[in-house]
């Protein structure tokens, strides 16, 4: 599975928290980017001694962590529910004091994003069965709404503005409500359907480059739009044409990070009218202009 995302790269940051964020209820303790595979390099800085680990050893965390696996596949461990095979997809979460382990399968790019945390709402999610140390996977398929979530803390956590703690929190509890809400809506709904769901996704990402109605990728699955529109937003949380822009705008974040591209080329390699529309739009989705936006990362 492909995504386009604004972090490139492996990146992660393990923060110190205060007494008064820790009596907020819910904080971040740490948050991530992995990446893994023989084109890749290897990660700048090191984790943790409390968070490294051996397949052979495993480990046991003092944290809630939620690891969400958008490419690759692998093995997951844990006391409680032993090993199973998890791909991308898969949100798995990690539980205090449980011993756990998982490891990539090397013939393919491991890709996840991370994000530790712990506090009250975690313990009472545990306790009523929300979170469950026997039912630690959530198969959620790509979703670009979570995936926006992760990134967004992790640009809280790697700024570390005034308040961040306690915004994050904000967007946590609404990334663990998607995560669980979906979960169980993909148990509801059949195959059938969930394989166009991620036909429709190959089928935007293939044609980013131009300018593609949903109609028209209803009429290559030969169903109607207004069916294609509802189970796509049963899925994704996305309209088709929403997702579509914010593929576009999350693509155009990474090849701003790229000083040598122009604008105005993003704009063109990814099928907008004009420098102008997209300028636009990525200032509308983003809430900065394309400018500013290459500014504040590169700097």
């Amino acid at each position: 599975m492909l995504t386009n995302r604004t972090h490139p790269s492996t990146e992660f940051k393990y923060l110190t928290v205060s007494h008064l964020e820790k009596k907020w209820g819910l904080y971040i303790t740490n948050a991530g980017h992995v990446v893994r595979g023989a084109h890749h390099k290897k990660e700048k800085g090191k984790h943790p001694s409390t968070h490294t680990f051996t397949w052979q050893k495993g480990r046991v965390l003092s944290e809630f962590q939620l690891i969400y696996l958008v490419n690759g596949m692998g093995i997951f461990e844990s006391k409680s529910v032993g090993r199973f095979s998890i791909k991308a997809g898969d949100v798995v979460v990690l539980f205090p004091n449980e011993w756990h382990r998982y490891k990539p399968d090397a013939a393919q790019v491991w890709e996840s994003y991370f994000i530790g945390a712990n506090g009250l709402m975690l313990e009472n999610l545990q306790q009523n069965h929300f979170l469950d140390p026997k039912a630690p996977r959530f198969t959620i398929g790509f979703n670009q709404k979570v995936l926006n979530f992760f990134l967004e803390i992790l640009d809280m956590v790697q700024t570390e503005k005034t308040g961040y703690q306690m915004i994050a929190a904000g967007i946590l509890a609404q990334l663990l409500g998607e995560v669980y809400t979906l979960n169980k809506k993909m148990q509801h709904l059949g195959d059938k359907r969930e394989r166009r769901f991620q036909l429709a996704k190959v089928i935007f990402l293939k044609n980013i480059h131009k300018n593609l109605a949903a109609e028209e990728v209803a009429k290559e699955l030969g169903i109607s739009y207004s069916l294609f529109r509802k189970e796509f937003k049963a899925f994704s949380g996305f309209s088709p044409n929403d997702y579509f822009i914010d593929l576009k705008i999350s693509k155009a974040k990474a090849m701003l990070l790229q000083k040598d591209v122009l604008v105005k080329e993003i704009a063109y390699r990814l099928g907008f009218s004009s420098d102008q529309h997209f300028c636009k739009v990525f200032k509308k989705r983003v809430g900065v202009s394309a400018g500013a936006f290459r500014q504040q990362r590169i700097l």
